[in-house]
C-alpha cells in the first residue's frame, strides 16, 4: 500500500510539476514575448490564409476582408521597425498582390482601405512575383525520377472529385505508413477511417474545412495511445504522431490520394462528442485529422513557399 501511495505521489508530482513549467514558460516566452520573431511568424501564418482563400474550390470574391487588413498591418509594422528585407514579409506582400489581381481582373471593386493599402505595400516588394499553382491530376501525380523529385511533388489539394477510395487502396498506404520510426518502437499510433454519415458528423465538429468539407472521401484520424506515455514524455505522443502523418502524406501521393491535413484542436466538449462518434477510447489522444479523396482533374495549389534554408538552419 505505501508503496503504491509512493506512486500516484511522485506521478502527481510530475504532472503538477510539468504542467506549471510549461504553463509559466508559454507566459514567458509566448504570451509576454511578441518579438520580430512573432511578428514574422503572424506574417506567415496570415499569408498563407490568402492563399487558402485563393486556392480554394469554387472560390469566391471578396473574400477575407479581415485577414486582408490583419496582414496589411502587420506588414507596415514589420516594415517601420524592421525593415523590408525578410522573406516572410516579402510573401506576404506578393500574396497580398494576386489576391489585388485576382479582383481587379474580375472587376471585383475592392474597399477602398485595401485597395489603397496594397498599393502601398507594392512599393516595398523585392520577390519575383509566385502565383498558386494550377495543375492538372497528371501533373501533380507525375513521373518521379528519385525521392527529392517526389517529395517537392507532394502538396495539399483541397480539391476532392467527390468519388469514394476503396478501402484497399487507404489499408495499403496506411501500411506505408507504419514505415514511420516510433520512440522505442512503442507504436502507440491508432488510424481511425471514418467514411459516410459519422464522417460528416465528425467534419462538423473540425473547423478547418469549409469550402471543400462536402466532397470528402474518407476522413482519417490518427490517436495515440496515451497508456504509451510516462507523464516526463507525454509530448512524445504529438511527436510520433508527426513522424506517422507525414509518413502517411507521402504514402497517400504515392497512391494518388489527395490529402489536406487538418488540425484536431478540439474543445473539451467537441471531444467528447467525437468518442461517441467514432468509439475512440478515453486513452486515446487525438492528434490530426486528414481529409482524403481522389483528384479532380484540375486544381490550384497554395504556393506555400519556404523559408530560406540558411535562414532556419545552425550549425553549432
Amino acid at each position: 500500500m505505501i508503496s503504491k501511495l509512493k506512486k500516484i505521489t511522485n506521478r502527481l508530482w510530475e504532472f503538477t510539476y510539468s504542467h506549471v513549467y510549461w504553463f509559466m514558460y508559454d507566459i514567458r516566452y509566448s504570451l509576454l514575448c511578441r518579438d520580430k520573431d512573432d511578428l514574422l511568424n503572424r506574417l506567415l501564418v496570415a499569408g498563407h490564409i490568402i492563399e487558402k482563400g485563393i486556392s480554394m474550390p469554387n472560390r469566391r470574391y471578396g473574400f477575407g476582408y479581415s485577414t486582408i487588413r490583419l496582414v496589411i498591418d502587420f506588414a507596415n509594422k514589420c516594415i517601420d521597425k524592421y525593415g523590408v528585407s525578410y522573406n516572410q514579409l516579402q510573401y506576404a506582400i506578393d500574396d497580398l498582390e494576386e489576391y489585388y489581381k485576382i479582383h481587379k481582373e474580375a472587376n471585383y471593386k475592392l474597399p477602398d482601405d485595401i485597395t489603397n493599402n496594397i498599393e502601398a505595400l507594392l512599393k516595398h516588394k523585392k520577390v519575383e512575383s509566385v502565383n498558386c499553382i494550377s495543375i492538372s491530376k497528371t501533373d501533380f501525380f507525375g513521373d518521379y525520377k528519385d525521392f527529392k523529385d517526389f517529395a517537392h511533388s507532394r502538396h495539399t489539394s483541397r480539391w476532392f472529385s467527390g468519388d469514394i477510395v476503396s478501402n484497399e487502396v487507404i489499408l495499403e498506404a496506411i501500411e506505408l505508413a507504419q514505415t514511420a520510426p516510433s520512440a522505442c518502437n512503442r507504436q502507440s499510433i491508432r488510424v481511425k477511417v471514418i467514411s459516410g454519415e459519422l464522417k460528416n458528423a465528425v467534419v462538423r465538429l473540425q473547423n478547418g474545412n469549409r469550402g471543400f468539407g462536402d466532397n470528402i472521401s474518407h476522413l482519417i484520424l490518427l490517436t495515440s495511445n496515451r497508456n504509451s506515455w510516462d507523464e516526463n514524455f507525454r509530448t512524445s505522443a504529438y511527436l510520433d504522431g508527426g513522424i506517422f502523418t507525414m509518413n502517411l502524406l507521402y504514402a497517400l501521393h504515392y497512391y494518388k490520394i489527395c490529402a489536406c491535413t487538418l488540425n484536431a484542436h478540439l474543445s473539451p466538449n467537441a471531444i467528447n462528442k467525437l468518442r461517441k462518434i467514432t468509439g475512440i477510447k478515453k486513452t486515446e489522444i487525438p492528434i490530426v485529422f486528414i481529409a482524403i479523396g481522389p483528384p479532380t482533374e484540375e486544381m490550384v495549389i497554395a504556393k506555400s513557399r519556404r523559408i530560406a534554408t540558411k535562414d532556419i538552419v545552425t550549425f553549432i
